[in-house]
Parts: C-alpha cells; structure tokens; sequence
C-alpha cells in the first residue's frame, strides 16, 4: 500500500500533535540559525537612526556623571551651573560636532549589544518548550474554573519572570561581547578636549583601548564591568521582559499605527522606570572607568559607593538622570522598530 502524500493530501490533526512528516525524503526541518541572523540584523538596523539623532542628550548625560570626577582630575575647572550652562561651554570650547563625540563607538557598541541582547532574549524564548506549548494551547477553548483560573494567574507570573529572566541574560550577554566598545565610548564622551586646539587625550577608539590595555591589560578595557553585571541584567530584564510582557497581548487588528504607538509609550515609560533603579550604579561605574591608569583608585565599589557620599553626598549619582527621559526615546523606538521588522 503506499503511503507516500499526495499533493492534494489534508494533514489533520489533534490539537496536541505537531505536523511530521517522516516520509517525505525533502522535507527539512527548520533551523533557528538563519532566524537567529535575521534578528539580529533587524535588532541592529533598528538600533542606529535612534541613537545617532539623540547622541547629543547622551553625551550630555555621560559628561553630568563624570563632572566631579573630571574636576577631581584637574580636566574641568568648575562646575556646570546646570545643563544649559553644560551645553553653552561644552559647544564654546569643543564645537557643535563635539556633541556627537563617542558616537562611532557608542553605535558600533549598542548595534552589538542591543543586536546580541534582543536576538538572544528571542532565541531564548524560541528554544522554552514551556512557551511553545503555552502558544499552542493558546488556540484551544479557554473556558475555565476558579481552580484553572489561579492556574492561570501562575502562568502568567510564570511568563512574567521568564520575560525578565531572558530579557537580563540576553543583555548581559550583549554587553559582555560588546564592553570595550563602551568603555571606549565613555572615555571618548568624557573627553573634554577638541581637534582644533589639539588638546584630546584620546583620537579614537583603537586609540583608546590602547592605551588602557597599557595603563591595566585586558583589565583596563573590561574596568567597570563587574558593576555592568547587576546593572544591565536588571535594565535589559526590566525593559525586554517589562515590553514583552505587556505587549504581548495587544490587538493589532484595528489600527496597527495606533498600536505601534501604544508599544512606543509602554517602552519608553518602561525605560525610565528602570532607569530610576539602575542609574546610581551606572554612574559609578562611569566614574570607575574614569581612573584608569591612575595611582590612586577606589579600592572596591561599597568603598567608592560610601566616599562619594561621604564628601560628595548620594544625589551626585543621580547626576544626569534628567536626560533620561529624552534619551530613553531612542530606546523605544528601537523596540518598536524591531518588533516591526520582525513581522516583515
């Protein structure tokens, strides 16, 4: 009798069993490797508009955490007496094209990071045979009891937590591959010398990791990343996982313009809250990275987290937290972005 499908042939089946087809000898099954490059180019490209016409609002903020660790050094006179007089003095003695310093490296950095990170976050989820399931039985009839109703409150923390769990791994992931290009990117940024007065301590990226692997070794070029460790799990879990969880759902049908915007709104309110949490600690490792090569360092970060506000008081490590809410606009838009060219 044979067996062999026919191309009119109608495969039917339970709504627990997944298509199989083991006699016919072309059939391949599909591989993550090609939608796993995919991703991540459509993470990448997403990622570099965004942050290229908001550089400026992040340079603003990166030199706001490190003014009192560049007046300590002797690089910066006194103190910007607020944002405007930052902006005034910093385009007085560098020019306005100072204000994208850093960028190659930041975008070079975050294609990489935020690339890695989200594709990471989705194969991560592509792979929980937990979540497929639950996608499956997303179809069936959902009729429920109390009981299958506090079974279902579960589930849904369940997925909650695993947004999280994935969103924080795959960007400490991204960032791991990624960290020299933002060390780079914060001593650049930090730079207060400009190509007209011939005065800048670094020329650029290479020049830049050079020199720290003289002043430290490959330690120099990894300097703050122990604290990049708590700090980006906790904003990448919170922002992926916090999108993830609370787009999921979301009709598109209707209006997908509007639903787009909605998703925009959710990231961006998402990015702010996490950055309230994760600021402090991001400005201590910006001003970590700031001693390189020095004689005198902070001898751990309870240490450098204690003498900061012993003589500087603690609000000094929310210093540049105003530009957030600009800056965490490009952030959105890159989720939105992406999450748009996946459905292409």
């Amino acid at each position: 009798m044979d067996v062999t499908p026919k191309a009119n042939d109608v495969l039917i089946l339970k709504p627990d069993q997944t298509p199989e087809f083991p006699l016919c000898s072309n059939y391949e099954k599909p591989t993550i490797i090609p939608e796993f490059f995919k991703q991540y180019l459509f993470a990448s490209l997403a990622s570099l508009a965004p942050k290229t016409v908001l550089a400026p609002i992040d340079r603003m903020k990166l030199l706001a955490q490190s003014q009192n660790e560049l007046i300590r050094t002797g690089k910066l006179n006194k103190e910007w007496n607020g944002y405007m007089d930052l902006i005034k003095r910093t385009n007085k003695h560098e020019g306005v094209f100072s204000f994208w310093k850093g960028n190659g490296a930041y975008l070079f950095r975050y294609s990489i990071s935020s690339g890695l990170g989200l594709t990471v976050k989705d194969q991560l989820h592509r792979l929980d045979k937990q979540t497929r399931r639950n996608n499956r039985s997303s179809f069936t009839d959902s009729t429920k009891t109390d009981k299958n109703s506090t079974e279902n409150n579960k589930s849904s923390n369940s997925k909650a937590f695993k947004n999280f769990f994935y969103g924080g791994v795959g960007g400490l992931t991204g960032m791991a591959v990624a960290y020299p290009l933002e060390y780079a990117r914060t001593r650049l940024g930090s730079d207060l010398g400009s190509k007209r007065k011939n005065n800048r301590e670094f020329s650029g990226i290479l020049d830049t990791l050079k020199k720290a692997h003289k002043a430290e070794g490959i330690k120099g070029m990894y300097k703050g990343f122990s604290m990049t460790v708590p700090t980006i799990f906790l904003y990448r879990g919170i922002q992926y996982g916090g999108y993830d969880t609370l787009t999921k759902k979301m009709d598109m049908s209707d209006n997908k313009l509007t639903g787009y915007f909605y998703k925009f709104l959710i990231g961006w309110g998402i990015g702010i809250g996490a950055n309230v949490l994760v600021h402090p600690l991001n400005t201590l490792r910006v001003r970590r990275v700031l001693t390189t090569g020095e004689n005198k360092k902070y001898e751990g970060w309870i240490q450098q987290f204690r003498k900061i506000g012993k003589t500087e008081g603690y609000r000094v490590l929310y210093k540049g937290f105003m530009m957030q809410p600009a800056k965490n606009l490009g952030t959105a838009l890159v989720l939105v972005v992406y999450d748009y060219l996946k459905q292409i």
